[in-house]
Order: C-alpha cells, then sequence, then structure tokens
C-alpha cells in the first residue's frame, strides 16, 4: 500500500540521516592503534580490519562490523591511514587510523 511504501521510504532515510551523523564522528578524529615496528616503521605483523573495528569501538564509541571496514590489505607499517567504513548501502566514512610505535615500558 502507498502508506506502507512511505513508511518504509522514511525509515530508510532516517537510516541514511543516523548513518550521515555517524560519518561526522567517525571522521571527527584518528583511531590511534599502536603496533609493534622495526627499523623504518615497518611493523612486526600487522593492523587488521578487526583491529580498526576495536579502535573505533573504544576511542569513538561507534560500532562498526569488521567486514564493513574496507581494508584491502592489513596495515604494515606506522603513520597515517585513510581506511574507508560502511556504514550503510549509499553511505561511506573515511576514517584516520594513527599507527603508533607501542611504547617500550
Amino acid at each position: 500500500s502507498e502508506m506502507m511504501r512511505r513508511a518504509r521510504v522514511e525509515r530508510e532515510q532516517r537510516a541514511k540521516d543516523a548513518a550521515a551523523a555517524r560519518v561526522a564522528v567517525l571522521a571527527s578524529e584518528p583511531v590511534f592503534i599502536s603496533a609493534n615496528a622495526g627499523p623504518g616503521g615497518r611493523l612486526f605483523g600487522s593492523v587488521t580490519a578487526s583491529d580498526i573495528a576495536r579502535g573505533i569501538a573504544e576511542q569513538l564509541e561507534e560500532n562498526i562490523d569488521r567486514h564493513d571496514v574496507r581494508l584491502d590489505e592489513p596495515i604494515r607499517s606506522l603513520g597515517s591511514h585513510q581506511i574507508e567504513v560502511k556504514l550503510h548501502e549509499e553511505v561511506n566514512a573515511l576514517v584516520t587510523v594513527e599507527v603508533i610505535p607501542v611504547e617500550d615500558e
């Protein structure tokens, strides 16, 4: 019916608006992930989509499924990385992931 169709359109629009609001949160500040690195900034191991999803949850308080973190391959170097996160069928966010060396105790 027309009413159900309109309700569905409104629901989809709300989901899209909510996702758009989350884009701003995810873009607001970098997510810091510490990793063990050798000379030249190469990581021992790597930073994965799961690590990034966990970092976003802990630091930005946004729950992201690791499958929505668009990472072609794990991050293997220190520094700043722009990572795309899918929030909705039509809404992607760009998250800055700063990989920093683990501080020696």
